[in-house]
């Protein structure tokens, strides 16, 4: 039973629930996927669950909404899980996370390479003087590694550990040229 609408003695009314009554050994998960990730989300992909409390589970996609929200952006996917534990309730906060389909990338980088420097996206190339910043065109990230598009030749090597080191140091030599 999720919910109990009287008690004894009340009177209903013919259309009134008295009881909501529900199989909770497995539950619904809903959750927003944005525009760009459409692609990689399909009905029967695993899906990880983590609630808030640091327990996690893996679900399967069941849904994936055609169509998109105005206000988020984001189409409404819902994921099924076992819970013959009974751990999982209606109404819980998780999230989640799906695991995509590899995608080939031509060259890619690590994401902490990736610098924005007076606006415009950047890496840092070692010369024979120190570093050279390079501006690249950047694609899909998956959280660790950036795709590079442009502006970088594959082979190239790339600061990546502290490249924030080299981005504030690229900030204070620009400071001091100004007039």
């Amino acid at each position: 039973m999720i919910t109990r609408s009287v008690t004894r003695g009340d009177r209903l009314a013919a259309d009134a629930d008295a009881y909501v009554v529900a199989d909770l050994a497995q539950v619904s998960i809903e959750f927003p996927v944005y525009a760009r990730d459409l692609a990689f989300v399909a009905e029967g992909k695993p899906v990880v669950v983590a609630g808030a409390d640091g327990r996690q589970a893996e679900g399967r996609v069941t849904y994936v909404g055609p169509a998109l929200d105005p206000a988020t952006g984001a189409a409404r996917v819902v994921a099924s899980l076992e819970n013959k534990d009974g751990g999982w309730h209606p109404g819980d906060f998780a999230s989640g996370t799906l695991e995509a389909d590899a995608q080939p990338a031509d060259l890619m980088v690590p994401e902490e390479a990736v610098q924005t420097l007076e606006g415009r996206t950047v890496v840092f190339v070692p010369v024979p003087e120190g570093f050279e910043r390079r501006p690249v065109t950047v694609g899909r990230t998956d959280g660790r590694n950036a795709e590079v598009l442009s502006g970088l030749k594959p082979g190239e090597a790339v600061a990546s550990v502290n490249a924030f080191i080299l981005k504030a140091e690229a900030g204070k030599d620009e400071a001091g040229h100004e007039d």
